[in-house]
Formats: C-alpha cells, structure tokens, sequence
C-alpha cells in the first residue's frame, strides 16, 4: 500500500475515501533529525526535488519539523525514499505530549501519503527503524475532493513511461537493452465541481501547482497503491460546463517512478 490512512481520519473526513486525496501545501518549519550521514542532512528531505536525500547515521531515527506557531495538520507525504520494508511511524507534538498519529509498511518504493485526524501540532516527527535515505516530506492538509472521478482518473502508479536504448549490430543483432529514463505520467480530470468550492479549495492548489509538485491518492480506499509524487507541465484551467454553476478541471499528471 502506499495510502494509510486512520478510521478516524475516514469518520472525520467530509469526503469519503473512494475520493481522491491532494496534499499540496508543504508547511513550512524548523527541520532537524536524530542524525545525517555525511552530504545527507536533514533539510534536504524538506525540499521539493527528488535528487538530494536525508539519510540518517544510525537507527531508529527520526525527521522533525517544529512550527512557528501550531498548525492543522492531517496528513504526511514521503517520496523518493528506500523505506520499503521499513515501518513508519508519524508523530505529533500537541499540549507538550507526543502522540503517534499515523503508521504504515510500504512494501516498496513508491510515494507514501499518510493520514491522520486533524491535529493542532507545534511539530510532527517521523521514524524509522532502518537507515534509509528519503528525498522528500510533506507535512500538511490535504485535499478532499467532493467527486469521485472514477474512470477520468488515469491508474498513475500503472502508467509507465519509459525512454529504451537499444544496441543493434551492423548485422541486425540485438546487443544490448536498457531502460535510460522512467517514471509515471496520466490524466486526471473532475466534473461537476461547484465554482464556489472551486474558488475557494482547488484554486489555490492549481495556484501553487504551477512551480509546486504535490502528493495525489487517486482512490484512497479501492486502490491505496495508486498514490504518486508528481507535477504538471502547464498550468490548471477550469472549464464551465453551462448548468447550475458547475466546472469541470483536467491536467496531465507528471509523477516520480520507483523502478
């Protein structure tokens, strides 16, 4: 799986869970960690890109984000990471006492998004009981999408793309096959949004997608595994559909591969 989420998170939650979860908005904070191995310091897991790495010295470790002020917070994402295997424990810093808010055991490496009720935290921890290096953490609220999307939202974590190399002879032989770049591409679209909420709760996301990228679980519940760290190439417009003041908005996703 790469979604957990809590039954009180799902009792709590205005949308149900077969509806698609964004967490786009990173909180921002003070970051420190238990330990950081040489060139692999805490904050780099506070960043947006995949290409840098916290990775602690010994284990368990932990990753902490103190807050200026206590913020909501309901969910934590981690991507471009070697956790799988590893069980990772989310928590939160609330009245002076730490509380664990979330749990998971990805079983491989593709993007985690963890959920939790809301809380009021000075500060989230997370921890892990092996070394292992993680790219990138999230801390924040997401996104509950009021439809469901079904067949307009493309399987991301199925949609391979993939740039081959291949080695041929002067004689037509094949040498030599390699895979020389991956990753994860698909649509995603909704209907039948009502301006106002559009206006209020996704246009700030499409907003801050244009230089942000953002965790998307397509079907939280059905398929937990269809969860990706991604970003778009060209900025979210919506569409009015011409009754009862309703929009529909699409985008092509770009995501992280794990393979």
């Amino acid at each position: 799986m790469a979604v957990y989420y809590t039954p009180g998170y799902a009792q709590a939650s205005d949308q149900p869970m077969t509806h698609a979860r964004i967490l786009w908005r990173n909180l921002a904070g003070t970051i420190s960690a238990s330990s950081a191995a040489e060139g692999r310091a805490a904050g780099r897991a506070g960043q947006v890109d995949t290409a840098s790495w916290w990775q602690p010295q010994t284990a368990p470790a932990w990753w902490r984000i103190d807050y200026a002020a206590p913020q909501i917070v309901d969910a934590v994402g981690v991507a471009a990471h070697q956790l799988d295997g590893v069980t990772v424990r989310v928590e939160a810093l609330v009245a002076g006492a730490w509380v664990q808010v979330a749990e998971g055991t990805p079983p491989d490496r593709s993007a985690i998004l963890l959920l939790f009720p809301a809380v009021a935290a000075a500060a989230l921890r997370l921890r892990i009981d092996r070394v292992a290096p993680i790219g990138v953490i999230y801390t924040g609220q997401a996104l509950a999408m009021p439809r469901a999307g079904y067949a307009a939202l493309g399987m991301l974590d199925l949609r391979r793309t993939t740039t081959l190399t291949s080695y041929v002879s002067e004689g037509g032989q094949l040498l030599k096959r390699y895979i020389q770049r991956g990753g994860l591409s698909g649509p995603c679209e909704w209907r039948n949004l009502p301006e106002d909420w559009y206006r209020a709760s996704f246009d700030p996301f499409a907003r801050a997608a244009r230089t942000e990228p953002f965790f998307l679980a397509s079907r939280p519940k059905t398929y937990a595994e269809d969860c990706v760290y991604g970003w778009v190439d060209a900025s979210i417009v919506p569409q009015r559909q011409g009754m009862g003041n309703l929009v529909s908005v699409g985008f092509e996703v770009q995501a992280v591969g794990h393979e």
